[in-house]
């Protein structure tokens, strides 16, 4: 005979392991992701805060999920890498559309590689390899910041690469006067993009 009780208990129980466990592994993803955002979103780089918080994200839920289908299956458990394979595949896609050829020189290779160590440490995370993901996240950060800005102080031959702003209150622009200026400078314009903000058309 089952007491009445038992099944909330059990419930509850579960949802307890679930927060202790699956929860913690997602918060944290939010986390690392959100720190290495934070850098690139102050570097006024295409993937930012929540791009990379969202992939730190998917990428831990996407892992945890895994492994608990291949366990579903009882006594031929399924292999828990072929959906790890699929987000590696999938970040490679999302990572190439950063990239531009411009101009005969490419741009967005560091957001590209950067998107995916961040779906790696979201795996990691999901497998429950938290020392792992923080150590990774850690040495990223450190690539990012500290040798990034050592690679800004030395000239590598292949010239500078600036990001311009420019902030109107016109509704309409002329952006053929800004490249003109720019072209007359010598300066060589890789890519534009507009928006359109509160305080005026950036």
């Amino acid at each position: 005979m089952r007491l009445p009780g038992l099944d909330s208990i059990s419930a509850m129980q579960g949802w307890m392991e679930f927060i202790g466990s699956d929860g913690a592994r997602l918060g944290l993803a939010l986390v690392l992701g959100g720190v290495i955002g934070a850098e690139r979103e102050a570097s006024d780089k295409p993937a930012g805060l929540r791009t990379n918080m969202l992939i730190c994200l998917g990428s831990t839920l996407m892992m945890i999920l895994s492994i608990r289908v291949s366990h579903m299956n009882g006594a031929s458990p399924a292999d828990p890498g072929r959906i790890a394979q699929g987000v590696i595949t999938g970040i490679g896609f999302l990572g190439a559309g950063t990239i531009l050829h411009s101009g005969g020189g490419v741009t967005g290779l560091t957001t590209a590689a950067t998107t995916w160590a961040v779906a790696g440490i979201g795996l990691a995370l999901g497998s429950g390899l938290y020392s792992l993901a923080i150590l990774a996240t850690a040495m990223t950060l450190a690539t990012l910041w500290v040798f990034g800005r050592l690679a800004h102080g030395h000239s590598n031959g292949k010239g500078s690469h600036w990001a311009v702003r420019i902030i109107t209150s016109r509704p309409d622009p002329d952006l053929d006067l800004v490249m003109g200026h720019l072209k007359q400078e010598g300066i060589t314009l890789l890519g534009m993009r507009s928006l359109r903000t509160k305080t005026g058309h950036c």
